[in-house]
């Protein structure tokens, strides 16, 4: 993982990112806290979780191949020299303009447009949960907070009921997170970790069933942490 200087200069720069999952250059992932980061086997503290190995008998093969995979993420991004399908937006500092406390997360164009065509496709011609604050125009919105944005992008299903992204945080190598820049160089970007180099860049249901069990233990870790709050039902709440 990145140096525990470099994470809380982070942390002081862009409000909320603590609980997310990070992703370092070599494929390890762990979750941001003030001041250390946690190494990727703690990720997954069921490793020793009997009954749930009981229950998924094909766990450690799953984690296995799902570790193989991460590190092939971060290599593909900046082999491809710019935003692709991999990348899902990047991170911004907050403003004292806008209507939240946490950073900004900002989307690319090829997320708003996948979500737009899983609008088309659902019968209801609505979302799993909410995307934007209100009005349905907001729905589509490129800019949103840190927490909502992460939120919708981990519960959100296509019309196959499929999800598709799980959203981490990556700093682009040697960029200073200090530094002020255009936001298209911004140092802090995110990634889709339900992507695979054998998908070829594409957007495939099959894909994202290869893992369920990590990715259903993944998000539960962040709930357990607070990283993503749910109420009772189980729905989204917005946090600032």
């Amino acid at each position: 993982m990145e140096s525990s200087d470099s994470i809380l200069q982070a942390t002081l720069r862009y409000r909320g990112i603590q609980g997310m999952y990070f992703l370092n250059k070599r494929g390890d992932i762990g979750y941001i806290t003030a001041d250390s980061n946690k190494a990727v086997r703690e990720t997954f503290p069921q490793i020793n979780n009997r009954e749930l190995l009981k229950k998924h008998p094909d766990f450690m093969e799953q984690l296995e191949g799902f570790l193989l995979q991460t590190g092939e993420i971060p290599g593909a991004l900046l082999d491809h020299g710019k935003a692709c399908e991999i990348e899902l937006g990047y991170i911004v500092p907050p403003d004292e303009n806008q209507p939240w406390n946490s950073s900004n997360f900002v989307l690319h164009n090829h997320v708003i447009e996948g979500l737009r065509i899983d609008d088309a496709m659902t019968s209801a011609g609505k979302f799993q949960s909410p995307l934007g604050v209100g009005v349905d125009e907001d729905r589509y919105q490129t800019v949103r907070s840190l927490y909502q944005g992460f939120a919708h992008l981990l519960y959100h299903k296509n019309a196959f009921g499929v999800h598709q992204y799980f959203p981490v945080l990556f700093k682009l190598p040697g960029a200073n997170l200090n530094s002020t820049t255009p936001q298209e160089k911004a140092p802090l970007r995110v990634l889709n970790l339900k992507w695979s180099k054998s998908d070829d860049m594409g957007l495939s249901a099959e894909r994202f069933a290869r893992f369920p069990a990590i990715f259903s233990i993944l998000r539960a870790n962040m709930v357990k942490r607070g990283a993503i709050i749910l109420d009772d039902s189980k729905t989204i709440v917005a946090v600032s």
